[in-house]
């Protein structure tokens, strides 16, 4: 009897893992090369159209480049850092990967969302 009860025990935990893991992004590898991406601007709250930019990643690192439809101060590179996995599953854009750790992400807090599935990134 004390076999089963271990055994339950363990299948439900890891169930309970196996569903917890499906409520975060489906991508669990960080895309490589070139793309397209959007941004949404979150302080806007969907009343501004969305802007393009090319987005190159290499490993974890990312670069976020103006295109030639963009015309935002301060030159071509628009952020440059690492992509880290947050604590809640979310890939966001940052500089160390001690961001993983942070209390707010996306929206206008310091660490950009990136949604790899349909190519979009919420700024501010």
């Amino acid at each position: 009897m004390r076999k089963n009860s271990k055994m339950v025990k363990t299948l439900l935990i890891a169930c309970l893992l196996f569903a917890f893991v499906g409520f975060q992004q489906k991508t669990e590898f960080i895309p490589q090369g070139t793309f397209n991406f959007e941004l949404y601007f979150a302080e806007f709250g969907g009343r501004m159209e969305n802007s393009t930019f090319i987005v190159e990643i290499e490993g974890s690192n990312i670069k976020v480049l103006q295109d030639e439809t963009t015309n935002f101060m301060g030159g071509e590179v628009i952020f440059e850092g690492i992509l880290v996995k947050h604590k809640s599953g979310e890939w966001i854009l940052a500089e160390d990967k001690n961001a993983k750790d942070a209390v707010r992400i996306g929206g206008c807090t310091e660490f950009p969302v990136i949604y790899f599935d349909c190519n979009l990134i919420e700024w501010c």
